[in-house]
This record gives C-alpha cells, structure tokens and sequence, in this order.
C-alpha cells in the first residue's frame, strides 16, 4: 500500500484541482511529458536508397565438348588445396563428370568449375590448373596454385588525409599473412571497416611483392573534409511545443587522425530546445566502435493549453559498442551494445508532475543484405531488447505500473525493390514488444512524418505496437546534374496497445478501446542532390477514424484535420 507524507498529500490534492477542470472542458485530454516529447523527435524508420547489385559468377553445369582425344574419367586427385578448401569441396565439382569420357577442353572446364569455387571461398588469386601426368590410369591429377602474399600492404595518401598510416595498417593486418594465400573476404572487410572511418576513402590494388612469386597489396586513401554536415527546416515538431523547427548538425571527422568524430547537433522550435554532443572512436583495429553521447531537453507548452504553463526538460547520456560480426559487399551484421540513463522532470504551474530517472541497458543485432529476387533488392533488418529500470519519485501523480524494472524489444524489416528502371518499391514493418508498461520515453509512436503520416507527432503512443510502410517511387525526367527528382504513392498503417496493464481511467479516448488501428495514404515529392541538398514534401490523408481520438473528436494535437501536410529543406557541406 502506497503511503503519503502530509506534504505528498497536499501536493497531489492540488494538482488534482489544476487538472480536472482542463479534462472536463476537453482543452485537454492527456498532457504531453518530457519522455513524450523525447521520444516522439526519434524516427521510428528511415526510407533506404537503392545501390547496385554486384554481379556473381555462376557455377556453369558440365556440357561436354565435340571433338579431341578423350579420356575415360575414373576419378580425380588434387594438390596444393590445403588451407583453401577440403577434398570433398573440390571433388564436389566435378564428380558428375566420373564415369564419362573427357578431352582436353572437358577438362579446362573443369578447371574452371573448380576456380568458380574457389572464387566464392574468397581465394581469387588462387587458381587451377593441369600438371604434367600419366592419365592412362583414368585418375586426373588437378593441382591448386596458392599464389601467397608477401604481407605487404602499403598505404599512398593524399595530402589532405589525416588519418594515420598505423592506424590503417593494423585493420589490414590480418588481410595480408606472409606465406598465405590472400582472401577476398579478409581483404574485403578490411577495406570496408577503413571506409567506415569518417570521411576515409580507400581503394585497393593487387602489386608484385617484395619476394618473388608473391603478392602485395597497394591501398590509395583520400579524406574529405574536417567539417562536414547540415542545416534543416521542417514542420515535424510536436504541434504544442512549436511544428516548424530548425536544426543543424557539425561532425568533426577524425580531428585525432585515429579515426574518431565529434558531432553537435541541436533542434529549436518555439517551446522546445534540444541538444545533443556525440564522440565516437575506433577501439582495436577490428572494427569495435565506441561512442558516447549527450542529449539535453527542454520545453513549454503553448497554444490552447499555454496557461497551464507545462514545462519540462530531460538529459539523457548514453554509452555503445558495436562490432561488425560480418562485413561485406553483399551482406552485413552488426551487434550492438548500449547503457542509457535519462533524468525527465514535468512542471504545471510551476508544481513538480512527474520527477524519474531511467537506467536501461541494450543488446542487439542490425544488418542488411542483397538479393536478386524480382530483379534485385536492397534489404535491412535490426532486432534489439531493452532491459531497464525507472524511479519516479513523485509516486502518487501515477498508478500506471511503470515504477521498477522493465523490458521491451523492437524489431525492424525493410525491403526495397527494384521494380523497374526508376522505379521502387519499399515496405517496411516495424514493432515493439513489452510485457508490461512503459515510461513515455520507452513507449511506441504511430504519428508523425516517419510512421503513420496522415496523423500528428504524438499520436496513438502505447506499449506495444507495430507499423507497416509501403513507399511506391518513380525517379521524374531530370538531367543528372540538376539532381534527381522523385514522385511517390504511399501507404501506413500500425496497430497500437495502449497499455499492457490497464489501470482504472487510465483510456482517457472517446471509444475506451485499449488497442486500435491507424491508416493513411498520400502523395510524395521529393528532391535532391547528393551532399548538396534535399526538399522534401508530403501530403496524407486519413482512412477510417481514430479510436484514439478524445471526446470531441480530436487528435494529439487538438485537431480533427483529415489531411496532413509535411515539409523538411536542408543544405549539406
């Protein structure tokens, strides 16, 4: 049983005076807190762009050839495949062709079915070939040539890199092993997680080695600039803390030369003011990655609910890893790992509301992947869960469960289609669960421009819920050098659950219902040019109604507009 000082008493019996009256007459239905007006300026989903599909070599089925001397194959024996594939791999190749007689291109394209594994091993320089031997046994000898690295990787940079030579030498250390056969996928990944490093571009060459017979490897890096980022304008703020913000953010790429990056960024609108300082560095040359970032909050309700005078604020700091486990052209995972602690206080007249903090830590995993399905698809994913524990200390303002330890788990999906030249498909579901209730701060979001459009910031928040996106584009005749322009259909919908744990009068909605459905559509234009500019506009419709609505009709922002209109400009350097 919960109990009250005298003090705690009054404090909640006064508050209660302040609020009731504003319920009554529909002004309003639920104020919007700190961890709402937090959570609600994170996207749920971004749209992804498209990149080319590299093309793989195909493994080629025996046809046998017309004419030259033939041998009668009874099996096969290979040399020089160790540490490149097992016997059985290479005999997997071509066992179809024992039994059968083979000339000499026969068995070149053998070699070559053999070279196509290989390939998809990563070794490609290794190759195959016929030795000299005696066949008249039936037993084809098929030797394997390794060509090894000398374990040389050089590094040529331009005059404006500042990255070091060190720094790159140790994530591609283990690409080149002196005496080993170099492999694709450890030359690869190397390569990618250089490029990772802010502002670093690096390319690679295969050169002669420093010992005869061997190879080495040639690196040209570039680096852009030490400054690098963007200003934007938008209308997607919360509709009682100002809806057309301004925002910029600076990155300082890679100040140390280790690879490290600063970035500040900050929002600001007519009530709200948000801040935010990151540092990321590389730890180890195998692609781990810390970072740490801070995030300062403030607010002040307006419009038609001005003279409650609710203000709030909230800070937040946060510490990760992340380790790509897999990386490559094709295919990428990554795990990550965060703790997070947040402090949100709310005010109403100038009385403490609501006064927590929040620790929580996180584990997941995030990647993406092509495929050629229906020409060819670009695909993301990221599953997490989210273990935490809140401390409200005004505990009599709330019996809504959310004091103590909670969980949630957030999983994401996205495609996007190649349809045609210039034309896309992209779906993308999203959703959280939970077993219990949330904080604002920890809960789901259907509104605003990156969930279901034709609703406001701040619409149908709950627990649990899920979101489905399906964006249809088609890239508008414009020459290249002015930039691509888009014109796109879509489609929202997300299912949302209040609470997990209803309360008595905690569904403060016209219907009462606990879990409901939001749906929309519209139009999207959309035009850029890649690190100079973006515009983007869009226009969203309702379908069907808001069971989320309150008393009168309205939505979060107090309106019962059906049609939804939302604007972002932004310049980069």
């Amino acid at each position: 049983m919960l109990h009250l000082s005298s003090k705690q008493l009054r404090r909640a019996i006064v508050m209660s005076c302040l609020l009731v009256p504003f319920l009554e007459s529909g002004v309003l239905a639920a104020p919007p807190d700190a961890g709402q007006i937090l959570r609600g300026q994170q996207p749920q989903r971004q749209i992804p762009q498209l990149k080319s599909l590299p093309e793989r070599e195909r493994v080629e089925e025996y046809q046998p050839s017309g004419s030259g001397v033939r041998i009668l194959v009874k099996g096969y024996r290979f040399t020089g495949f160790e540490a490149l594939a097992s016997e059985s791999e290479l005999l997997s190749q071509v066992a179809d062709t024992i039994g059968k007689e083979l000339n000499d291109g026969d068995l070149n394209a053998q070699l070559k079915r053999v070279d196509t594994l290989l390939r998809k091993k990563g070794w490609f320089l290794a190759e195959s070939y016929l030795p000299e031997q005696d066949v008249s046994s039936g037993i084809i000898e098929i030797s394997l040539s390794k060509n090894i690295s000398d374990g040389s990787m050089t590094f040529s940079r331009q005059k404006n890199a500042r990255i070091s030579k060190e720094v790159l030498a140790g994530i591609g250390e283990d690409a080149v092993k002196s005496g080993y056969a170099i492999n694709e996928r450890q030359l690869e990944r190397s390569l990618l997680i250089m490029n990772e490093l802010p502002g670093v571009t690096a390319f690679a060459q295969l050169a002669t080695g420093n010992v005869p017979g061997s190879t080495g490897v040639a690196v040209e890096v570039s680096e852009g600039a030490l400054l690098s980022g963007g200003a934007w304008a938008d209308n997607y703020g919360n509709y009682y803390t100002g809806q057309w913000r301004t925002s910029a953010l600076v990155n300082i790429n890679d100040p140390s030369g280790r690879g490290d990056q600063i970035s500040v960024a900050g929002s600001v609108s007519d009530g709200f003011r948000e801040g935010k300082i990151a540092y990321s560095h590389p730890l180890g040359s195998s692609g781990l990655k810390g970072a740490l970032i801070y995030s300062p909050m403030s607010f002040e309700m307006g419009k038609e609910i001005s003279d409650l005078k609710i203000k709030g604020q909230s800070q937040s700091v946060n510490a990760g890893l992340s380790y790509p486990l897999v990386r490559s052209r094709l295919s990428n995972i990554t795990l990550t790992a965060g703790y997070e602690y947040k402090l949100l206080s709310d005010s109403i007249w100038g009385l403490e509301l609501h006064d927590r903090s929040l620790n929580s830590c996180s584990i997941g995993l995030k990647g993406y992947f092509y495929d050629k399905l229906l020409g060819g698809g670009y695909n993301t994913w990221n599953a997490n869960v989210t273990n935490g524990m809140s401390n409200e200390r005004l505990l009599y303002i709330t019996k809504s469960g959310i004091q103590g330890s909670y969980m949630h788990a957030n999983l994401g999906l996205d495609r996007l289609q190649q349809v045609t030249d210039g034309v896309t498909l992209n779906v993308a579901w999203t959703a959280q669960f939970s077993p219990g209730n949330l904080d604002s701060s920890e809960r789901f979001y259907l509104g605003g421009p990156f969930g279901v459009r034709a609703y406001p910031v701040g619409e149908a928040s709950g627990d649990a819920g899920h979101l489905l996106n399906v964006d249809l584009s088609i890239k508008l005749p414009v020459p290249n050098n002015y930039g691509t322009l888009m014109l796109g259909g879509f489609y929202d919908a997300g299912r949302i659950t209040t609470h997990i744990n209803p309360w008595p009068f905690s569904i403060l909605t016209d219907t009462g219902k606990n879990s409901y459905w939001l749906q929309g559509a519209g139009l999207e234009l959309s035009y850029f040019k890649t690190d100079l500019f973006s515009i983007k506009s869009c226009w969203a419709h309702v379908i069907g109604e808001n069971s989320g609505r309150d008393g009168w009709g309205r939505n979060a922002d107090g309106k019962k507009d059906n049609d939804r209109f939302w604007l972002i400009a932004a310049l980069y350097f």
